[in-house]
């Protein structure tokens, strides 16, 4: 997509400095997902759980540690998040839901699959938000103007074929999604993660333990959210884990919830200690 196509024109030739941003980036947006959480109350006590499992979820295994255009996409989705808590209980919200919308366009401006998120806006109108019309086209015209000034500046050179067909349509429609040949380790990898996510499901299930009217719709926020980041993984080009990216967001919220919240903690712990050792195998061996 053109923003990871214009990063990826200026820093590549440059020694180390994917690997260096990838860590910066990774870091920072963990600790943007920790601030909107504590700042927000939204967990039961203030911890930086949520911060350790993002950082876990998005180096689990050998691909998530390269560079990849969803870790510039899960920082605007981090920033829509914080601009939709900013709209609970204000009377005019047309700058927070401009903004999250805008957000949003500008994460599928680097992987164009994002897209599929910004129904989250929609949910947030309904949940948190009481009904004004006026922040429903709003929310429509923060999508649509970053595209307006990409598809012009493609008009400017001629290239608006190539805008649609090369980077946004066949990309998209022509997705080759495949489980074969996956090493043990992954597969690994991938059963603590279901187990995990099992959990902590069974969990919430039980009640989140912040019973405040914000923390409960901020919660079927991140629902819809992991569901929509399933859901932009059927329009990946192909197999890879990095097209799951999004889903680390709601995942390490839901896991440090569990982790905080389960009696059991050798149960935990155990869990744990295997989770970190599949990692380690996955990455090194």
């Amino acid at each position: 997509m053109p923003l990871y196509e214009f990063y990826i024109r200026g820093a590549n030739n440059i020694p180390y400095f994917h690997s260096v941003f990838a860590l910066l980036l990774v870091v920072f947006e963990a600790i943007i997902l920790n601030y909107i959480l504590s700042k927000f109350e939204i967990m039961a006590k203030k911890t930086f759980m949520p911060a350790i499992f993002y950082c876990l979820l998005m180096s689990c295994c050998k691909p998530l540690t390269h560079f990849y255009p969803l870790l510039f996409s899960n920082f605007f989705i981090l920033l829509a998040l914080f601009k939709i808590c900013l709209s609970y209980r204000v009377d005019v919200a047309f700058s927070t839901i401009f903004d999250a919308s805008f957000f949003i366009a500008i994460a599928s401006l680097f992987y164009f699959p994002t897209i599929i998120i910004y129904p989250l806006i929609w949910v947030t109108l309904i949940v948190i938000r009481p009904f004004i019309w006026r922040e429903w086209i709003i929310s429509i015209i923060g999508l649509l103007l970053p595209y307006v000034f990409v598809v012009v500046y493609y008009f400017w050179t001629d290239k608006v074929n190539f805008l649609l067909y090369d980077k946004i349509f066949f990309p998209s429609s022509d997705s080759l999604l495949s489980l074969s040949n996956q090493r043990d380790s992954f597969v690994l990898v991938a059963s603590l993660l279901l187990l995990l996510f099992a959990l902590s499901v069974s969990t919430l299930l039980k009640g989140w333990p912040v019973n405040t009217i914000l923390s409960r719709n901020f919660l079927v926020v991140l629902f819809w959210l992991f569901g929509l980041s399933i859901l932009s993984y059927t329009m990946a080009p192909v197999f890879n884990i990095t097209y799951l990216a999004i889903a680390a967001i709601p995942l390490s919220v839901f896991i440090a919830n569990y982790f905080l919240m389960t009696k059991r903690k050798w149960i935990m712990e155990i869990i744990f200690i295997l989770f970190l050792v599949a990692i380690i195998v996955e990455n090194y061996a």
